[in-house]
């Protein structure tokens, strides 16, 4: 069995889950990740298909049997022989009885933007108006459950990131296998784990469920996801205990194959689908997306019977979504509305293919450890259409999939925010797809208006490196949730409380008396103030407390302090970091899930993350590089992946201005002059140089045969270190061959090249820094000997060493100069897999380790602080490049 993950509660940005793509030119940019499981494919044969006709397209393709789908006549095969799945497809379309063949798509959980949030209520079941929404904007939960609330006779499968089997709000809820329970009590024993397929269905000691991602019979949930899903569809109802799901009594199986960064293949979705229809499950719910349409897996959810509720997907669009947007009978697929009865602006829509909305912002539910969080995305809405599908079945248990489809498609609430977004035009209703008419009485009015008295005596104390506990006396109020919340050096107040930052997972008010508040996730060595609100059960809000301060404890003396910044959905790559006056950091990056360009800033509380909008493309923010200006302005630059074009990005205040700066644009590197002019070297036709005059972009070739540039300005002179290259061997045997370290040279009325190390096959990244003297400094990889090296120039002549020998170093790296002149550099330990960090200190280099968790430090860059003090942003990925997090240092 592996290792249970436990979520400790913590403060974060919302962990809500979008849909996410991942269809890359794999040919333009090498460092895309694949939107299909690399080397995989599906094939489906005809039912005439003889095995001497399968055996022999294997052989065409190099194939190796990973497993079949014999229902839907599907194989998934591994290919060999280095054979790319493109060139594969190309040759099984001309097999015989092959009816199709395609990519292995990957799929991820649905996600929504990162903003930060807080509900300590389950409005989606009951809305009195306690989160500040509107009254009865909710699915009419509390009618229903006097209808019915229990669906013990129904099987939900939860397909997902699996579930917490053990929370205390839902193991009794959880599937229970009956032919691998031996004693037939009911319960998971050691003695049931027997090692025997005993059911016969090819899955051994499949007591709860199946982890497709793992191929092992442990579903427990390592990311959250799926135990947040499943808390909406069947927490335990009546138990005084956390939350309550639509269905009080369910059995959710647990079929995990998302992994623990929520990324999964259509393969595995595909068994997970066809492992339910094998036990006659009625209803699944699959709160993710964003693979390319795959026949395969539309074959299997058509053949598997079951009510297939899906989550639309949250880009904001009517772009189908699959697999929500298949044109299936079976298929439920659902928008996401907000305590407004309004539609979320993440949330997909269409009147062709999303069918009704439903709850999806700000849900509390179930995360692993017993823990509870508000999660937002159209994930949290399809798990209140399958737990309303699940009441309504047991109710009527003769329903097919489509006529179960349609009770709950002609009972919504219309509401007029989904009136032409949707199917229906309406919101999920349980109450009236349990049979409860719309001219019953409404829920009781509000007979008390009277807010909970404001607490007066909170204070901060018990502060740690990272958290600060609040203490206060709990009123004698009808207290029914708090709301706390803080920033960094300035009181909380009216004014500023819808910009501070809101904690998760306070505790659930109890008896009057004194009560306190733990506020983990906090920065060592930062003053913080406080403040909290109290709602009772009709939705009223006391006033603010006050504001008491703490000071969480220094971290020892050379201490790396690191921190996740972005971490849901596939983020980060091109990472490029720049301090403003404060010393506070702004990162810009790249977020492979949304296919766009990214902007973090620390706000001295929090990071604040939003999109850079892309209006001129849909696939955007490769080769990142920021600067700020004079007075705090983001600039950036990015690739632009469909047409290959240089875009210029400025944040004015909290608006964005972007235009495109230059055609091509690969390997971009952006300074500001003292007017805050962008100049930016980058890859075109060989090494361009791009200027804006102030009324144009002035664009010039450096280099017909450089590339991989590194701008620094000394005062308006552009210096650019890059790669050259050079031309060997004759006719066909004529190669172009990265050679050598070069630098160019602004002398006010031309370029000046020279050659810096030409000693084997050098530069291939590198990173320039000039010294006050205008003297350039540059770290670079000598892929030769796998080094990292530092080169500068003193005056009269370049003086070279060697930083780094140990392993292969340095295929990443970002250097910059104290005001001694000192290099820093940070860089890539490839043949760790760590983040390494070496200083100059006058005599020789001091080396250490920042991050060795998996492939940390991939593209990492650094600045320094007014003391000298480093920060650092770098990716942080496992070795396959699967998934990976922003990470700061």
């Amino acid at each position: 069995m592996r290792t249970k993950a436990v979520f400790p509660l913590v403060i974060a940005l919302s962990l809500c889950f979008t849909l996410a793509t991942w269809a890359q030119d794999k040919k333009a940019d090498p460092a895309a990740p694949p939107d299909h499981v690399p080397g995989e494919v599906l094939v489906k044969f005809g039912p005439k298909a003889p095995p001497a006709a399968i055996l022999n397209a294997a052989q065409a393709v190099g194939a190796q049997h990973v497993r079949s789908f014999d229902q839907l006549r599907i194989r998934h095969w591994r290919l060999g022989g280095g054979l790319t799945v493109e060139k594969a497809l190309e040759i099984l379309a001309k097999r015989p009885f092959v009816e199709f063949a395609e990519p292995n798509y990957l799929v991820l959980a649905h996600q929504a933007p990162n903003d930060p949030l807080l509900r300590s209520d389950v409005w989606g079941m009951h809305n009195s108006g306690q989160t500040g929404g509107t009254r009865d904007a909710d699915i009419d939960a509390l009618q229903a459950w006097g209808i019915r609330n229990d669906a013990s006779t129904i099987v939900v499968a939860d397909i997902d990131t699996g579930l917490d089997y053990t929370h205390e709000d839902l193991a009794a809820n959880v599937w229970i296998n009956p032919g691998e329970d031996l004693n037939n009590n009911g319960l998971v024993d050691a003695s049931d784990f027997n090692g025997i397929d005993d059911d016969n269905n090819g899955f051994v000691d499949d007591i709860r469920g199946w982890d497709f991602s793992n191929d092992d019979n442990d579903p427990f949930d390592d990311n959250g996801h799926g135990t947040h899903t499943s808390g909406t569809i069947g927490a335990v109802g009546d138990n005084g205990k956390g939350v309550v799901g639509v269905c009080w009594k369910v059995k959710i199986m647990p079929l995990k194959f998302l992994n623990r960064r929520a990324s999964g293949s259509t393969a595995d979705a595909i068994a997970a689908v066809l492992y339910a229809a094998s036990f006659n499950v009625p209803i699944t719910s699959n709160s993710w997306g964003g693979g390319r349409r795959s026949k395969a897996l539309q074959n299997a959810i058509q053949d598997s019977g079951a009510l297939f509720v899906a989550s639309a997907g949250n880009s904001g669009s009517d772009k189908v979504s699959y697999p929500a947007g298949y044109s299936l009978d079976n298929i439920l697929s659902v928008a996401a509305t907000d305590d407004d009865d309004q539609l979320a602006s993440f949330s997909n829509f269409s009147t062709s293919w999303v069918d009704l909305g439903a709850p999806g912002v700000d849900v509390l539910s179930c995360l692993p450890g017993n823990t509870y969080a508000a999660f937002s995305g159209t994930s949290m809405s399809a798990p209140h259409c399958a737990g309303a599908a699940a009441l309504v079945l047991a109710r009527s248990p003769g329903l097919s999939s489509a006529q179960l489809k349609q009770t709950l498609m002609n009972s919504v609430d219309h509401i007029p925010s989904l009136v032409g977004k949707t199917v229906t035009g309406g919101r999920l209703n349980v109450f009236r797809a349990l049979g409860g008419s719309p001219a019953d009485p409404p829920p009781e009015p509000v007979t008390d208006t009277t807010p909970p008295a404001t607490v007066s005596d909170l204070l901060a104390g018990g502060a740690t490196t990272d958290s600060v506990t609040l203490s206060f006396t709990a009123s004698a109020d009808d207290a029914y949730a708090y709301d706390v919340r803080f920033l960094a050096d300035q009181p909380v107040t009216a004014s500023n409380w819808d910009s501070a930052v809101q904690v998760f997972g306070e505790s659930v008010p109890g008896t009057p008396g004194p009560a306190s508040i733990t506020v983990p996730g906090l920065r060592a060595d930062t003053t913080y103030y406080f403040a909290l609100k109290v709602a009772d059960e009709e939705g009223n809000i006391s006033g603010i407390s006050n504001s008491p301060e703490a000071t969480t404890l220094p971290l020892p003396p050379g201490s790396w302090v690191i921190e996740t910044v972005d971490s849901f959905g596939l983020v980060g790559v091109y990472a490029s970091i720049a301090l403003d006056a404060a010393g506070d950091p702004h990162i810009s990056y790249r977020d492979e899930s949304n296919r766009g360009a990214k902007y973090a800033r620390w706000t001295g509380s929090a990071w604040s993350i939003e999109a850079i909008p892309n209006p001129l493309s849909t696939n955007t923010g490769f080769d990142t590089s920021l600067a700020l200006d004079a007075i705090g302005n983001a600039h950036v630059t990015y690739r632009d992946i469909l047409n290959g074009n240089l875009r210029y990005a400025k944040l004015s205040g909290s608006v964005w201005s972007i235009e495109t700066a230059d055609a091509g644009g690969r390997g971009s590197s952006l300074a500001l002059d003292a007017n805050g002019f962008p100049h930016v070297a980058h890859n075109g036709t060989g090494l361009k140089y791009v200027r804006w005059n102030g009324s144009q972009w002035i664009t010039e070739t450096v280099d017909s045969n450089g590339g991989g540039g590194s701008l620094a300005l000394h005062g308006s002179n552009p210096c650019i270190s890059y790669v050259g290259t050079s031309t060997s061997g004759k006719g066909k045997k004529k190669t172009k061959t990265i050679k050598k370290l070069m630098l160019a040279r602004w002398t006010g009325t031309a370029w000046q090249l020279e050659i810096v190390d030409d000693n084997g096959n050098v530069g291939s990244t590198n990173c320039l820094a000039l010294d006050g003297s205008g003297n350039p400094h540059i770290s670079y990889h000598d892929a030769a000997n796998g080094d990292l090296k530092y080169a500068r120039w003193n005056g009269s002549a370049w003086q070279i060493q060697a930083v780094d020998t140990v392993g292969s170093v340095g295929d990443y790296s970002s250097l910059a100069l104290d005001a001694a002149g000192n290099a820093h550099i940070s860089y890539h330990d490839a043949t760790n897999g760590a983040l390494k960090y070496a200083r100059w200190t006058g005599s020789a280099w001091n080396i250490e380790t920042v991050d060795s968790d998996r492939k940390a430090g991939w593209q990492t860059s650094l600045a320094l602080d007014s003391l000298g003090n480093p920060h650092i942003a770098y990716v942080e990925s496992p070795n396959d490049l699967s998934d990976y997090d922003l990470r700061y240092a």
